[in-house]
């Protein structure tokens, strides 16, 4: 899991009520820190969504893949966070947008900017 990932694993696990069910991440000294932690892990997120009953997911991977697991977790009627940027293309971006719109996904994305002043009134 890397930098961020781990920040985003802190702050659920800061959360009361929340707790990290699963991880998924092609690494498999990820995979098992977080089996000796008593998480599930997978890695292909696929298996991961039709093996355990999530109410989130944060997605952390390298932003290429943004999208591709965003349009997985929308399948399966799960919400998301993800890691900003977006998308690394427009196209890809409006994929993502797209997507969230036709299966009715929960889409936020994760900024820790999204608070200050002078950026709400730019919107």
């Amino acid at each position: 899991m890397g930098r961020i990932g781990m920040v985003h694993f802190e702050a659920w696990q800061r959360q009361e009520g929340a707790r990290v069910a699963a991880v998924c991440d092609p690494s498999e000294t990820t995979r098992a820190a977080a089996e000796a932690q008593g998480m599930t892990a997978f890695s292909d997120p696929d298996e991961m969504l039709a093996q355990v009953k999530l109410d989130a997911v944060s997605i952390c991977a390298p932003p290429s893949l943004h999208q591709p697991l965003a349009e997985v977790c929308f399948t399966h009627r799960v919400p998301v966070l993800c890691e900003k940027p977006l998308a690394t293309e427009g196209d890809s971006a409006s994929k993502l947008v797209e997507s969230a719109h036709r299966l009715a996904g929960r889409f936020q994305l994760a900024t820790k900017f999204r608070h200050v002043p002078e950026l709400q009134m730019a919107r």
